[in-house]
């Protein structure tokens, strides 16, 4: 059916490379997005590793931008969480829920290559 080319499908198979495109699209796009938050998570680690020093001054400017570009993630519902027996749990909840968004972009990263595979995209190729 599909090894001959039929003008009846090419309104089908324009439609059909034209999805496969922004679904490749959508799957670099989620690929940046994720390679971005990768590079946050390392940060925020850096960051946890540095705070365990004592003797590492804050405010010294590597330090400090690293400071600042983390303070978001460490900082954000410390008035909204409650305190568990005198511990501040708001940097352990807030890495729970950021690394929950990754978890969930790896998955429409794999999700966007499983569909990639199951397409009709290889054999539209041949109907130019």
């Amino acid at each position: 059916m599909f090894n001959s080319y039929n003008p009846a499908y090419s309104h089908i198979i324009f439609i059909a490379k034209q999805g496969l495109f922004y679904l490749q699209l959508y799957g670099n796009v989620i690929e940046v997005i994720l390679g971005c938050l990768k590079i946050y998570e390392l940060m925020i680690d850096i960051r946890i590793l540095l705070s365990w020093f004592l003797n590492i001054n804050p405010y010294f400017p590597p330090v400090q931008t690293l400071w600042e570009s983390t303070d978001f993630i460490m900082k954000f519902g410390r008035l909204t969480y409650k305190k568990f027996f005198f511990i501040d749990l708001t940097a352990t909840i807030n890495l729970s829920i950021f690394k929950m968004i990754m978890g969930i972009l790896q998955n429409q990263i794999n999700y966007v290559a499983i569909i990639e595979q199951f397409t009709i995209g290889n054999q539209l190729d041949n109907f130019g």
